[in-house]
């Protein structure tokens, strides 16, 4: 196979004489959930040191796995196992919600540029299931990231859910399923539509997202940090924008943090993983966090949806 000298190559380059470990690690490799398992498996008993050498590592299994899961759609090169980002929320609640809108028949709003769903069914789906904490906005957001994705349509007045796209998402990793999520979630939305009360700071917050990766960057994973300090930090950084462009006054700077907070802390790095603890005002930054983070400060990825 293809595979077979690069295999050896990089071995060598690993100071690892053992040419009998190349069939174990295909082995490996088929039986993995995702590419950044298989690598983390193999490696187990190879030590590098080289960031250059891991990134030759990681690109050559994330092919050899591509090849060897013909039938699963393109997968996006995560540097993420399936285990840590299979308990995220967001992944709960788009399932969760997909299972809602196969077994139920939902109505859609009248005017579906505003949102897909009727208002009353948001409000019912808050109520009904308990991961969306009662509330509706937060159910009209993940369905907005299901009808970005093409998962849902409308069909006779009603919600369907489309199949096939379904099957292509269920089938990719779940690390891959992860980042489109994330991807839309941050890119593709319009937030305001989902905080009414500071929708208008939070356009602005939106636009500057680079520059709170660029903060978010110098957390450590493992790192313990101060919901009070972080929240007062970005505000900080964005007061002078804010203050130019929506003539913020005096109350409303003091209660910025709060907004900083619900939206940042609540409604991204907790859905998302980024976040652990059971303090309310500390938390301790996880790996998740380091890597999705280091991949938006250094635009690694492509801004694409076409992966279904």
């Amino acid at each position: 196979m293809e595979h077979q000298p690069n295999v050896r190559a990089l071995l060598e380059l690993s100071g690892y004489t053992d040419t009998t470990v190349e069939s174990r690690m295909l082995d490996i490799v088929k039986h993995s959930p995702d590419p950044e398992t298989a690598l983390r498996h193999i490696l187990k008993g190879i030590s590098i040191e080289s960031e250059v050498l891991l990134h030759k590592w990681r690109k050559h299994i994330f092919q050899t796995w591509s090849l060897t899961h013909a039938k699963a759609p393109k997968q996006l090169n995560i540097p993420l196992t399936s285990k840590e980002v299979a308990f995220s929320p967001v992944l709960v609640e788009v399932h969760t919600l997909i299972q809602e809108l196969r077994e139920s028949s939902a109505d859609i709003h009248e005017d579906t540029k505003s949102h897909f769903l009727q208002t009353s069914e948001e409000a019912r789906i808050a109520r009904e299931l308990p991961l969306f904490g009662q509330d509706p906005l937060h159910v009209r957001r993940v369905c907005a990231l299901l009808e970005e994705l093409q998962l849902v349509r409308p069909h006779k007045g009603k919600v369907r859910v489309v199949e096939s796209r379904y099957r292509e998402f269920t089938a990719l990793s779940l690390p891959s399923q992860y980042y489109l999520l994330w991807h839309v979630d941050m890119y593709h939305l319009d937030w305001e539509g989902y905080f009414h009360e500071w929708g208008s700071h939070l356009v602005l917050f939106q636009q500057y997202l680079p520059m709170v990766w660029e903060m978010l960057s110098q957390i450590q994973s493992g790192e313990e940090v101060s919901v009070d300090a972080l929240t007062a930090r970005i505000v900080q950084s964005f007061r002078f924008m804010w203050q130019q462009e929506l003539l913020v006054g005096l109350y409303e700077q003091s209660v910025l943090q709060g907004m900083v907070e619900m939206w940042l802390i609540d409604k991204i790095c907790a859905r998302y993983g980024f976040i652990t603890g059971e303090s309310e005002r500390m938390f301790t930054w996880t790996r998740v966090a380091t890597v999705m983070v280091g991949l938006e400060r250094t635009a690694k990825l492509p801004c694409s949806t076409d992966v279904l």
